[in-house]
């Protein structure tokens, strides 16, 4: 958004602010360049306009006005904006599948823009609900066990896909409903409807698996049909089958392959069919950051009764709302800041790589690659991200994605974990000093660049006199 101050002049505050709707701004206050325009960055919220939300009003107010008697005037202008939902569809949606087994097919959300480009990095969750139950069976509950990806959710890819696989160990056949929600869109959300028939003739002990990159396990089976051929194949998977065809004889009537784990993030799907079908999936495990210390950093206060609590700044939470504090830092030269995570993993991974990259906003730069070798329980390690950039104060934002690599040593590929943020940054150019040690984010938000220079660096001014 852009405003025009005339005469033309540089230095003139204006200050945005949002009348109605969701959005925010990069910075609320800005400043005229010398043809006397000054810009701002508005980035619109969750919620869609019309027809399924609000628009948003925003207005722009020159902060010098004038005081005509006792009246202070203040020119201001209005600008409203609407935003869009993405565009959401599915595949793979009215599958018929065996109780007792796997769907045939992973579920899949395509989410794109309102132009038709695929969006990376969206969050999608999945769960399920018994819609129509046969006399005498359980009611609705949700079916976490199952679906491949772990709570959380998953994330878009390059072509804006986000897939899960699921199945129905303990369910009685009927039908069943599926959502696929996506957060980052406000009530966003998509159903699959999956048919659960009666069992076939083929059963497995164990047919979902959570394995690393480059494992082998075996995929056991028994037939009601003996003897017989059971032919496998490769749904999904990039792995390696060490057979497409076993027998069963008398008197087990059992057979089995060995099946290595691919180095594609996403889960894998075996079939074995033998007069019916039965599907094996083989999943990553996970490894999730759930807290961020960020160290180094700036003391902030809320305003001059309410102090930020001083670790961690951000915390993950499944069943509330994440812990997110903003942070400060005197402008760093060198570029390269630590910060202290606590993570959680997968019992079955006993080492990994973890890394960050932007998921959005560019108040910092990636996280780099640091190795972390895990014992039981949680585990805490410093790393390094690069930091701040600005040559100025500043408050900005930034989202990490979290990716997870090398598993066990193995050298899996990157797999997306989890996001954080956004993470609000503010950077002061020296370490604040009195009247303001510890300084305010309250006073932060509502102060041009000079006059942050003035309240927390007086010798700045000082110095510029000179």
């Amino acid at each position: 958004m852009k405003v025009k101050v005339t005469p033309a002049e540089a230095g003139i505050g204006i200050a945005w602010k949002v009348m109605s709707g969701d959005g925010k701004f990069k910075s609320w206050t800005t400043t005229t360049d010398a043809r006397g325009i000054a810009e701002a960055e508005y980035v619109l919220g969750p919620n869609a306009g019309s027809p399924t939300g609000s628009s948003n009003t925003i207005k722009a107010t020159l902060m010098q006005g004038t005081t005509t008697g006792s009246t202070h005037i203040a020119p201001s202008v209005t600008f409203t904006a609407t935003s869009q939902n993405p565009t959401i569809t599915i595949e793979n949606n009215n599958q018929r599948v065996s109780f007792g087994s796997a769907i045939e097919k992973p579920l899949i959300v395509i989410v794109k823009d309102p132009n038709g480009v695929p969006i990376e990095g969206t969050k999608v969750t999945f769960e399920h609900h018994r819609t129509s139950q046969t006399p005498n069976s359980p009611d609705p509950t949700p079916y976490p066990d199952r679906v491949s990806q772990k709570v959380g959710g998953v994330f878009t890819d390059h072509e804006g896909k986000a897939r899960a696989i699921v199945g129905f160990d303990d369910h009685n056949p009927g039908n069943y409903t599926f959502k696929a929600k996506l957060p980052e869109f406000g009530t966003s959300e998509v159903d699959f409807r999956t048919i659960v028939t009666p069992i076939g003739s083929l059963f497995a002990a164990k047919n979902n698996f959570t394995k690393i990159s480059g494992e082998t396990i075996q995929l056991k089976l028994t037939s009601t049909t003996c003897p017989g051929t059971v032919s496998w194949a490769k749904l999904t998977a990039d792995g390696v089958l060490s057979h497409t065809s076993t027998t069963v004889t008398q008197p087990t009537c059992e057979t089995q392959v060995d099946y290595t784990f691919g180095p594609d993030r996403f889960p894998d799907i075996v079939s074995a069919t033998l007069g019916s079908t039965i599907y094996f999936d083989i999943t990553h495990p996970n490894v999730e950051v759930l807290d961020i210390k960020f160290l180094g950093n700036v003391d902030l206060r809320y305003d001059a009764t309410n102090d930020i609590p001083n670790q961690p700044e951000w915390r993950k939470h499944y069943d509330a709302q994440d812990v997110n504090h903003p942070i400060a830092y005197v402008k760093d030269t060198s570029g390269q800041n630590s910060l202290g995570v606590v993570v959680r993993a997968d019992v079955e991974i006993q080492s990994a790589d973890i890394n960050a990259v932007v998921l959005d906003g560019n108040a910092l730069q990636e996280v780099v690659t640091s190795t972390i070798q895990f014992g039981p329980g949680l585990f805490s390690q410093i790393i390094s991200f690069n930091g701040q950039t600005a040559s100025d104060v500043s408050k900005k934002d930034v989202t990490w994605l979290w990716k997870v690599s090398n598993m066990n040593d193995l050298g899996s590929q990157p797999k997306n974990s989890i996001s954080s943020g956004s993470h609000t940054v503010y950077t002061l150019l020296q370490n604040p000093q009195d009247p303001m040690s510890e300084p305010r984010t309250k006073v932060l938000d509502h102060s041009t660049s000079s006059s942050w220079q003035e309240v927390l660096h007086p010798q700045h001014k000082q110095q510029q006199k000179l």
